[in-house]
């Protein structure tokens, strides 16, 4: 939902120059039974534009959306009022998401929506007032205010609730589940007393049925529908390490950090220290391995877990690929391909078909984070390993977590 907000003030500045009123409304709403998204219209006074075509005005504001059409469903229809004995034109448009909790929290990432995690089950949601300090002076901005306010303007949004609401400041609420914000005065103000409308909604979202997984998620406390919580709870599970630049999300995965990460789903990294001690001789014969890597790649290697590509090249800096990291994770479950189990560059669909996601928040269509779908990112491993570690071994019947 890039620039929301700044999309609409922009939009308000010039039409109101040029026309001398609008009614300009946005409604998000967050509902119990799994409904949300948002409505938006923009409507202008047709009695003083004249018959000029107003219909799709508002399609510029949709398509900053950037909501995802596989995941949304978008409608739009022509509005016509009269308010004051003048005729009001313009196109309202309807987006439902389907799953609001992701979307909102997708969204945020971008500029001017914000949707965050307070803690205890309440999230936060923000919209700063747009700044018009660019685009006007203290006079002219009192100007354009009279002029749209005298033509029956109005600057509006909203929040459509069930939940629970823990804090807001709302100017009004309708029907006890309605948070208003009329910020057609503010708007045009040098200085708004206020810097965003908001609101803190408690939501108790439905548990993992995974025991273990509930209890770590319960105890960390961490925002399960934020992009970034994968590769976090790795962090405080301590299977994700990280670098000086951070996380690195949204790098693509090299096959050096995925055998790292491998050997970690397998807890293996007590036997790599020993093996290292034990036979510090042993050489895999690789000449592109990093310091870092060596011991491990030198011990999957002996254990005859992982393959160059060649006899000198493990080829550490390689970018790898969602399924020869999923075929990894396969094998750690106990899924071999060499035993016909599975077909290594199929192992995505594979690991759809046994579930390995289903106990997750975010499914798996969401775990897509704005990159090419050929960029196998360490946020989309993060995804994959977290749910990796509860899933059983089909031979051991154990789960890879063993709460270090």
């Amino acid at each position: 939902m890039r620039r929301i907000w700044g999309v609409v003030a922009s939009l308000l500045i010039i039409m109101t120059m040029l026309s001398g009123c609008m009614d300009i409304r946005l409604d998000f709403f967050l509902k119990k039974d799994g409904s949300g998204g948002v409505n938006s219209f923009v409507v202008a006074n047709q009695s003083i534009m004249g018959d000029g075509d107003t219909t799709g005005m508002d399609s510029d504001f949709v398509g900053e959306l950037g909501i995802d059409e596989e995941h949304a469903q978008i409608e739009r229809k022509p509005l016509e009022y009269y308010k004051d004995d003048m005729l009001f034109v313009g196109e309202e448009n309807r987006v439902l998401f389907n799953h609001p909790l992701i979307a909102f929290s997708d969204i945020s990432q971008e500029e001017e929506l914000r949707w965050s995690y307070q803690g205890n089950s309440v999230y936060r949601f923000e919209i700063p007032l747009s700044d018009l300090s660019n685009e006007a002076d203290e006079q002219e901005r009192v100007q354009m205010g009279a002029v749209f306010k005298a033509m029956g303007g109005k600057v509006i949004y909203s929040f459509e609730t069930d939940y629970e609401v823990v804090g807001h400041n709302a100017d009004y609420i309708n029907e006890n589940t309605i948070y208003v914000w009329d910020l057609t005065d503010d708007i045009f103000m040098q200085s708004p007393e206020r810097e965003f409308g908001f609101m803190e909604i408690r939501i108790n979202m439905a548990p993992s049925k995974n025991l273990l997984r509930r209890g770590l998620e319960e105890k960390n406390d961490l925002d399960r529908t934020q992009m970034d919580f994968h590769g976090e709870i790795l962090k405080v599970l301590g299977y994700l390490k990280g670098t000086d630049e951070g996380l690195e999300l949204d790098r693509e995965l090299t096959r050096a950090e995925g055998a790292i990460m491998y050997s970690r789903l397998l807890d293996l990294e007590d036997e790599i220290i020993a093996f290292s001690s034990e036979q510090s001789d042993y050489m895999s014969g690789f000449t592109d391995v990093p310091s870092w890597a060596k011991d491990t790649i030198d011990y999957l290697h002996y254990k005859g877990l992982v393959l160059g590509l060649s006899d000198k090249l493990y080829g550490s800096n390689a970018k790898m690929t969602e399924a020869q990291y999923t075929t990894l994770v396969l094998r750690a479950l106990g899924y071999l391909d060499s035993e016909g189990d599975f077909i290594w560059n199929a192992s995505v669909d594979k690991a759809i078909e046994i579930g390995l996601y289903k106990d997750d928040l975010r499914e798996y269509v969401y775990i897509h984070d704005g990159k090419d779908d050929t960029e196998f990112t360490r946020r989309k491993m993060s995804y994959i390993s977290y749910n990796a570690l509860f899933f059983e071994n089909i031979k051991t019947k154990e789960v890879l977590y063993k709460g270090n």
